[in-house]
């Protein structure tokens, strides 16, 4: 490869290559005196015939220089920064300068950001003069900054020039102003007027929008590592760079680009990245996000809309206390946000259960259901649909009149009660006494006993709290609710609990006694189970009469008496079921009779002995296990009959 070479004119001796020094003497010529000794750096490229292309670094001052590089060997702004140092530190460049072009990286010069960026924007512009703003050392500094990050194109195409001291032909031209110091002289005066007969004004720049701004920006960024644009080394123009740029590096987008970036559409705010200061802008702005989403018409910027809807629901859902969502309650309230959240909504859940689905995720967050009433409506959700009684809610005031017009719990009461599992004992103290053809009903709308049991009791309750209650027969309707129903564990509920209709000194029938005796026979253990009643009709019927000690004693005595029979019968019925298990010896066969003899006639033959009477047969204690089953279970009948008519008895005793 051919080494960078160094030639001189315009002094006492001339130096270098006659070839090079001839082109470098076609490109600058002396100073005028109107610069007062101010150099004047410069660089474009050139082509040496029989070598190809290299970049020429001039020096023009009272000796003029030129450095030819290979451009193969090192790029544009390794040659400017490299030549700028030298001229800066000894006054021009050295001889030594051309020997190598190894370790030619120096670091950057300090710059200002805002004139890498106005120097990039006429590139961009593709402007014929585009001006670099500063002193000279600050074009210097500039310039280098440029270079580091243009491709190899966009710098053939110009020529790069502290300032410009005469018109460069038909060269397009980068170039700084004259020194303050030297503005007024007619030299001067001249280029500021070809300079400004080729300036763009800013209002008449055309494609400009912001990515390309952007391009820009993130250019000039990037002039502190020039491997950063190592790929868009190849672009053709300025032009095209930023728009690699914008294809390639400029994903991320900001808060404050985000609603600019819906409103064209840009695509970029639907990756992954830009997630964040999406969500971002909407959660910061939600009425903003509405507003921008009300504006749009049916159908345009279906994928922006979408995600921007899916983040008001998201947030919705996630910080409920915020409510960015904002559902107006009726259509009338702003129908703009109403007829366009039910689209879009539609749109995200085309299914049934997908908007069952979402619409209790918002209820579950805190959401009220009567505001979600008419917007669910609009989504064609039918509020008589049973399954959505917790989205379509009934007040306990409309249930309990429902029962109260009807008799018993009807349709706008099933959707009460689905959306509680207290709510059939509010509606219990809601309503009036109720009938007793009905609750056995209500009692089986529950599962479990003792919620059953609380239940019934309410309802007893509110019963005994009138002076209506039980319509002033509470036998009569306790019977009529026993009868209501063929569930023996609803029986077995209000048999329990019937005792409590009767406070103070009413007292049950008879026929309500037999009902619940023959109820507690059913039970497993039917003394308790009677038992249970005679125990609540003794609590709730003698709150003022205390058992005498005679009367205590005398239950006592019963008591004890009552568990002597039950261990009399427990012994019974073990020691007929052992002779049942033990086998009996089978009786002796009879003798067999005398052989006959030989008659004769004088003497007659012996009468035969005499034989014991036939005794009828008498049933042992081996008889069929089967018999002795019934037999056992008749007694246990009987006995447990004897004692719950005792126990009634004496209940009844208690009583009066």
């Amino acid at each position: 490869m051919t080494a960078a070479r160094l030639v001189r004119w315009g002094g006492p001796a001339q130096e270098g290559p006659a070839s090079l020094r001839s082109i470098a003497q076609e490109l600058v010529g002396p100073l005028p005196p109107d610069l007062d000794g101010q150099s004047v750096l410069g660089l474009r490229a050139v082509d040496v015939p029989g070598e190809g292309q290299h970049w020429c670094f001039t020096v023009q001052a009272e000796v003029c220089q030129a450095l030819f590089v290979p451009a193969a060997s090192a790029r544009a702004w390794q040659v400017w920064e490299r030549c700028a140092a030298e001229v800066a530190a000894g006054g021009g460049l050295l001889p030594d300068t051309g020997l190598s072009v190894a370790g030619w990286d120096h670091p950057p010069l300090p710059v200002a950001r805002t004139a890498v960026e106005r120097v990039l924007a006429g590139l961009v512009d593709d402007d014929a003069a585009v001006r670099v703003p500063g002193e000279p050392d600050g074009v210097v500094a500039a310039i280098g900054a440029v270079l580091r990050v243009l491709p190899d194109a966009v710098v053939r195409d110009r020529v790069w020039t502290t300032l410009l001291v005469d018109a460069p032909g038909p060269s397009r031209v980068v170039t700084g102003s004259w020194p303050a110091r030297l503005r007024d002289s007619a030299a001067a005066a001249w280029v500021e007027r070809w300079l400004a007969d080729r300036a763009r004004p800013t209002a008449a720049r055309t494609g400009w929008d912001e990515d390309t701004g952007a391009a820009v920006r993130w250019l000039a960024s990037r002039v502190d590592e020039p491997a950063a644009v190592g790929q868009y080394r190849g672009s053709p123009s300025a032009l095209a760079l930023v728009h690699a740029i914008v294809d390639n590096e400029l994903v991320h987008l900001q808060l404050d680009e985000i609603r600019p970036a819906l409103d064209r559409g840009d695509e970029r705010v639907l990756l992954a990245e830009n997630l964040p200061p999406l969500t971002a802008w909407v959660r910061g702005r939600p009425a903003e996000a509405i507003d921008w989403l009300c504006a749009r018409p049916a159908g345009q910027d279906g994928v922006f809309a979408d995600a921007v809807h899916l983040i008001l629901l998201t947030e919705h859902i996630a910080t409920p206390a915020v409510v960015p969502l904002r559902l107006p309650a009726a259509r009338e309230d702003r129908p703009d946000w109403f007829d366009t959240s039910v689209a879009l909504t539609r749109r995200r859940c085309p299914g049934r259960a997908d908007l069952v689905n979402l619409a209790r995720d918002l209820v579950a967050t805190g959401t009220d259901p009567a505001r979600l009433g008419a917007w669910l409506r609009a989504l064609g959700l039918d509020p008589a649909d049973p399954d959505l009684a917790d989205l379509f809610p009934v007040a306990l005031e409309t249930a309990a009149a429902e029962v109260v017009r009807e008799g018993d719990i009807g349709p706008l009461g099933e959707r009460y009660l689905a959306s509680a599992p207290s709510a059939l004992l509010a509606l219990v103290g809601e309503v009036p006494p109720l009938e007793a053809r009905v609750v056995p009903g209500w009692l089986a709308r529950l599962s479990d006993d003792d919620d059953r049991r609380t239940l019934f009791r309410a309802v007893i309750d509110r019963h005994t709290a009138t002076s209506l209650g039980f319509y002033g027969a509470p036998s009569t309707w306790l019977l009529t609710a026993l009868h209501a129903t063929d569930d023996p564990a609803l029986c077995d509920v209000m048999a329990a609990l019937a005792a409590l209709a009767f406070p103070g000194s009413a007292r049950p029938s008879v026929e309500l006694a037999r009902e619940v005796l023959a109820i507690s026979t059913r039970s497993p253990e039917p003394a308790a189970a009677f038992a249970e009643f005679t125990a609540r009709l003794l609590a709730e019927g003698t709150p003022h009469h205390a058992p005498t000690p005679d009367l205590t004693h005398q239950l006592a005595a019963e008591r004890q008496r009552w568990h002597e029979q039950e261990n009399h019968l427990r012994a019974t019925i073990a020691y007929l079921e052992q002779q049942a298990r033990t086998p009996q010896p089978a009786p002796a066969p009879p003798p067999p009779p005398p052989p006959p003899g030989p008659a004769t006639v004088d003497t007659p033959a012996a009468p035969p002995p005499a034989q014991p009477a036939p005794v009828p047969p008498v049933k042992q204690a081996g008889m069929k296990p089967l018999t002795y089953r019934r037999t056992i279970l008749f007694m246990i009948i009987v006995i447990v009959a004897l004692l719950l008519l005792t126990i009634l008895g004496i209940a009844v005793l208690v009583v009066r």
